[in-house]
């Protein structure tokens, strides 16, 4: 999610812009900068839960939607690629 608030507090009426989204961009771009600097199983459970989330029965598996369909961030999961070449991985 972009944006939680704590249990109990008060929700804004009028929260940041796609507050309730989540952007597969940017969770893998966490998961490969967190690969990359050795934290691999917390990474790669952000990609499973990705992968969990477009798993051909809930959602294609083959466009995961951003802000609409085929959009470019979610090209941001060919950074694993480079995070495992470049030897942080197992």
């Amino acid at each position: 999610m972009i944006c939680t608030w704590p249990e109990g507090t008060y929700k804004p009426a009028i929260p940041l812009t796609y507050n309730s989204e989540t952007m597969t961009g940017f969770e893998y771009q966490a998961a490969s900068h967190m690969i990359q600097e050795g934290f691999v199983e917390e990474g790669l459970s952000i990609v499973q839960a990705i992968r969990d989330r477009y798993d051909g029965e809930k959602r294609n598996p083959w466009n995961e939607i951003e802000c609409g369909s085929n959009y470019a961030r979610s090209m941001a999961s060919y950074s694993l690629l480079q995070a495992y070449t470049e030897g942080a991985a197992p």
